[in-house]
């Protein structure tokens, strides 16, 4: 699992719910907990934002492998 500074656009996790979800962009929102803004893979107009310890927690999100 990626270190939080590791996180990066392009990104692609599943959630535990076996979706799969994109990072988008790297949200600073008004808070002192980073956050990610993630969009699904399958339906791009579907969109989350969830703190970077959340996207972390590997009981919720898996990450793949990059094609890269």
């Amino acid at each position: 699992m990626p270190k939080s500074t590791d996180i990066r656009p392009g990104q692609q996790f599943r959630a535990s719910e076996g979706l799969l979800w994109e990072i988008d962009t790297l949200s600073d929102l008004s808070t002192s907990i980073p956050h990610v803004k993630m969009v699904g893979v399958r339906d791009r107009s579907t969109t989350k934002i969830i703190a970077r310890s959340g996207l972390l927690d590997q009981s919720r999100f898996q990450e793949m492998p990059s094609a890269a």
